[in-house]
């Protein structure tokens, strides 16, 4: 019986599971839960997955950054909310060993200092010259 709850806790909820319950999603009605915030929460679980995507990518955080990241642009289209980041967000980005990619997967390439200021890029990117390419 401890053999199989051992089992149960290790199941991961994965990419197959998350297509599963956003098909179920789109089908039925929640009830308490708008149409909008029904559409938030198959957009939330489709983040978590693209999030466990980056795994090989990113550590683990950077994978926390850009998680809050891709939260708060959700909130702010679908809710048209302003979600502005904060330092706690920031230290996340800071503490990422691969700064490069988190530019390359964050940073838009239309991006202009205003975007990058958004994301806090000042923190987290200490390499001033990477920084100044980032931004041009």
């Amino acid at each position: 019986d401890k053999e199989e709850e051992a089992q149960e806790e290790t199941v991961s909820f994965g990419a197959e599971h998350a297509q599963v319950l956003n098909e179920i999603l789109s089908r039925i009605r929640i009830i308490g839960l708008s149409s909008r915030d029904q559409m938030f929460l198959i957009s939330v679980i489709d983040t978590f997955v693209q999030m466990d995507s980056l795994k090989e990518t990113l550590d683990e955080c950077g994978v926390r950054f850009l998680l809050f990241v891709k939260l708060s642009d959700l909130l702010r289209k679908t809710f048209q909310r302003s979600i502005t980041l904060t330092p706690r967000e920031y230290i996340w980005g800071m503490h990422c060993e691969a700064t490069d990619t988190l530019v390359n997967i964050t940073l838009p390439e239309s991006a202009n200092w205003n975007t990058a200021q958004a994301l806090g890029i000042g923190f987290w990117l200490t390499n001033p010259p990477a920084l100044r390419e980032a931004v041009k």
